[in-house]
């Protein structure tokens, strides 16, 4: 006679066949593009969101006519090799990470299991179901203002200097060894620097950004290094952008896009720090310089660094998702610095290109729902047409005066 199973037990190779992709999406609400096939081969963007692959659709492989569904991310520009069955997608859209360890154990697996039930219809949805009520009322208390739900509460991020690794300490003053005149840079650094004309000495010591020369120990040689800081302006860590990026793209294209496709930043592991929990720029929102802007457009939130860069060097009280599409936890913290010294006002100003208006679409909605006064600066079909593929550090300042007149609230 064989032993009986317990009520608790949840046979997920069994329920595993059952549940599709988009089921599981749609129980995380988590989006998915238009790349996602019937059968064979599908392909959605990245569920983690320390991955930039998140600003492609078709960054992560999943097999569609394998019961168990596995995935990898594969897009070597931002790629963050990423995989698993079902369960670790399911953990990876819930969370924003893979679990420590890439692996599913004790109560982190029977989350998803009574997850995967949840959504199979199983009767151990019920008890998940208690046990998310629990959890969003604990969230309501936690986060009063919110009107939706709570975003999942993640580890912070701790400024190098407060690092229990040593040589992360020792990163606090990575600056320090960053070249920042171009008369001293490398021919691919120079044309990098040149070709945008605010990136001055003068802007990189404020920002606290340059190129790290590749004759260093550096992992982050050869690149343009830029400081994530937190509020209070700590370093939380440093991010490379390698400066020969496009003719390493051009060169893997011409060449029939054989093996892995070059990377465009370098950013710490997602252990070591978890970039969907901040803003580029949030340290310097609080300055005199941007009182007026803050009063009169609102907090501005744009994709990229040179972006964020660009337009706080216009005046422009800007902070960066880094990336094209904000985590709940980004969506927040927008709603909260926003309330604070904005009186509840945001423009979004994402690249006006298809990737930038699809990621402004997300936001909106996710902002709009904290009820916070949003605007849209520029789309591909606004202003004419006229700004269509450019990016919001290409602009001019008149370009970009006359984008404000249209934004300034009365």
């Amino acid at each position: 006679m064989s032993p009986e199973i317990p009520p608790s037990f949840i046979n997920v190779d069994e329920i595993m066949p059952r549940v599709t992709v988009p089921q599981i999406a749609a129980f995380y609400r988590f989006m998915l593009g238009d790349t996602l096939a019937s059968g064979g081969e599908g392909r959605i963007r990245c569920p983690v969101a320390a991955c930039e692959g998140r600003n492609d659709e078709r960054s992560v492989s999943i097999n569609l006519d394998d019961p168990f569904g596995p995935w990898k991310c594969f897009r070597g520009a931002y790629g963050c090799g990423a995989s698993g069955n079902k369960l670790m997608l399911m953990y990876a859209m819930k969370h924003g990470e893979m679990p420590p360890g890439g692996k599913l154990t004790g109560a982190k697996f029977r989350e998803i299991a009574l997850d995967l039930a949840a959504i199979d219809g199983c009767e151990a949805s019920q008890e998940m179901a208690s046990e998310t009520r629990r959890e969003r009322s604990v969230a309501a208390v936690d986060n009063p203002r919110t009107n939706s739900e709570a975003p999942l509460k993640l580890k912070p991020n701790v400024p190098l200097a407060e690092s229990d690794n040593e040589r992360a300490r020792e990163l606090v003053t990575l600056d320090e060894h960053l070249v920042m005149d171009l008369e001293n840079l490398s021919p691919d650094a120079s044309k990098y620097m040149r070709s945008r004309s605010y990136l001055s000495p003068e802007a990189c010591r404020k920002f606290r950004m340059g190129y790290m020369p590749g004759n260093t120990k550096s992992t982050l040689r050869g690149t343009w290094v830029f400081c994530i800081a937190d509020d209070a302006g700590n370093p939380l860590a440093w991010v490379g952008r390698d400066v020969r990026y496009e003719a390493k793209l051009d060169a893997y294209n011409a060449g029939g896009r054989q093996g892995a496709e070059p990377s465009k930043y370098r950013f710490p592991k997602q252990e070591l720090f978890r970039r969907g929990l901040e803003l580029y720029g949030q340290d310097r929102i609080g300055k005199n310089e941007f009182s007026e802007g803050l009063a009169s457009i609102g907090l501005v939130v744009t994709e990229g660094f040179h972006a964020t860069n660009r337009l706080q060097l216009l005046g422009v009280p800007a902070v960066g998702i880094m990336s094209n599409r904000a985590t709940e936890q980004q969506i927040a913290k927008i709603a909260q610095i926003s309330r604070e010294v904005a009186a509840g006002k945001v423009t979004l100003f994402f690249d006006a290109d298809a990737k930038g208006d699809e990621g402004c679409k997300e936001a909106l909605w996710g902002l709009m729902q904290q009820r916070l006064d949003v605007r849209l600066a520029c789309t591909r079909v606004m202003h004419e047409g006229r700004f269509v593929g450019r990016q919001p550090d290409s602009l001019s300042q008149e370009e970009w005066l006359e984008i404000e007149a249209t934004l300034v609230r009365e």
